[in-house]
């Protein structure tokens, strides 16, 4: 039954608008990687990975770890999956398979890392809410390197809730005070004042985000509009030539051109 309506409300959204296609529903949390393929978090706390070519699925959980909350696929080959009310991480493979499993809580009993991101060279970024500092980890979740503390720089007591690397820059969000910036040495650089945002996405130094029913671009102090809908976004991403979003419980994909 669940899965006729699923179906049942794919066929309604492809009548609706020829362009939209409905990917998934009762999702939580999703992340396209650079090879186009769409990985998503449900209600039930299960892990899918649908293939570019929408042919192929595969799927992966572990109950005992809690519920998943973040999910970075940076590394397509790689995939992280962090448990925080547990403070495990699970690695998977192209297929989903566990190929890797490690206890934050057991390698820093001191420390409470409630996001951890994949960085694009050979290790993670995670964020500690009791020292309030970024942390550079190895492949193997050992201290590298990590930031001051950042109330230095703040001056308040933040709150984070996304947090995302590339080859240049560390981009850790408080809707409250912005998107704060760090070298890949976990130096503070600036704060960029966009508030309110759960998540976004940076390609080739723009950070892309959705906002009051617009697909909005970041660059250089200069916000344009990519793309204007009447659907009120609750995530917002982009990938390949294609725009991803969430709105309520469901994923949906559009095509850019």
């Amino acid at each position: 039954m669940k899965k006729f309506s699923v179906f049942f409300l794919f066929f309604i959204c492809q009548q609706a608008n020829a362009q939209t296609t409905l990917i998934a529903t009762q999702v939580k949390n999703y992340q396209v990687d650079r090879l186009d393929n769409v990985l998503y978090i449900d209600l039930k706390s299960n892990i899918t990975k649908v293939e570019s070519t929408r042919l192929k699925t595969n799927h992966y959980a572990a109950l005992a770890s809690g519920s998943p909350e973040i999910l970075d696929a940076t590394n397509p080959f790689a995939i992280m999956v962090y448990y925080p009310s547990f403070f495990q991480v699970k690695i998977l493979d192209v297929n989903l398979s566990e190929i890797g499993s490690y206890d934050l809580r057991a390698i820093y009993p001191n420390s409470f890392f409630n996001l951890v991101c994949t960085a694009p060279v050979n290790g993670f970024w995670a964020y500690d809410e009791f020292s309030r500092k970024l942390v550079r980890l190895d492949g193997n979740f050992q201290t590298k390197q990590q930031s001051q503390d950042l109330y230095l720089f703040t001056k308040k007591v933040i709150k984070p809730n996304f947090l995302s690397a590339n080859n240049e820059f560390v981009y850790l969000n408080d809707p409250l005070v912005g998107i704060m910036v760090f070298d890949i040495f976990g130096s503070y650089q600036k704060t960029i004042p966009i508030l309110g945002l759960k998540k976004f996405t940076v390609k080739e130094g723009k950070i892309i985000y959705g906002k009051d029913g617009h697909i909005l671009q970041y660059q250089n102090l200069r916000t344009d509009t990519l793309r204007s809908t009447q659907i009120k976004m609750e995530q917002c991403s982009m990938a390949g030539a294609s725009a991803y979003w969430m709105q309520s419980d469901s994923l949906f994909t559009q095509p850019l051109q």
